[in-house]
């Protein structure tokens, strides 16, 4: 599965290289905070746990007015929990993602993410479960060649039900 993934993102690369003439290869990494789909109280206070992402993408604004982004991203994520109801404490986990978007300013743009991840958790053997990446983010630019973005994405697997991110990241592009 994970074969087909990647090999999905290379196409999809390859499409946009084709029909977006402009577009810009990028990479990136992010941090931030989640819940592995459990929300846990100690001693009065919400526990989270950390997540760290990093990314790597190609990405094209296009129509007539340059207001559209259309994107694909790779990403591999390392979180740790604290203790919950899972016997594991560290998830590894690989995706991909379409990221269509629309551009507030020439700098600024809003987006959406629709993908797939692999997660492997710690103390499960070599078990690898399956889900999807829906979010939503912002992303500015605060240099020629560095922007800056939050979002928030929910990831889905059969052990966890839905995993809520929420994470802040510098992105650097090629372009």
């Amino acid at each position: 599965m994970i074969k087909k993934i990647i090999l999905s993102f290379f196409i999809l690369t390859t499409v946009s290289e084709l029909t977006f003439a402009e577009g810009k290869s990028y990479v990136g990494g992010s941090v931030g905070v989640t819940n592995l789909g459990y929300t846990q109280y100690k001693n009065g206070k919400l526990e989270a746990g950390a997540i760290g992402k990093l990314f790597g993408g190609y990405g094209s604004t296009f129509g007539e007015s340059r207001k559209f982004y259309l994107g694909g991203e790779l990403n591999f994520d390392l979180a740790s929990y604290p203790n919950n109801a899972l016997t594991s404490s560290t998830n590894y986990a690989l995706g991909a993602s379409l990221i269509p978007g629309i551009m507030l300013t020439p700098d600024t743009m809003i987006y959406g993410r629709l993908g797939l991840q692999a997660n492997r958790f710690d103390g499960s053997g070599n078990s690898i479960q399956f889900g999807d990446q829906l979010g939503l983010g912002a992303q500015t630019k605060i240099s020629k060649k560095w922007d800056v973005r939050a979002e928030y994405i929910s990831v889905s697997n059969v052990a966890t039900k839905r995993d809520s991110q929420l994470l802040t990241g510098l992105v650097y592009n090629f372009g």
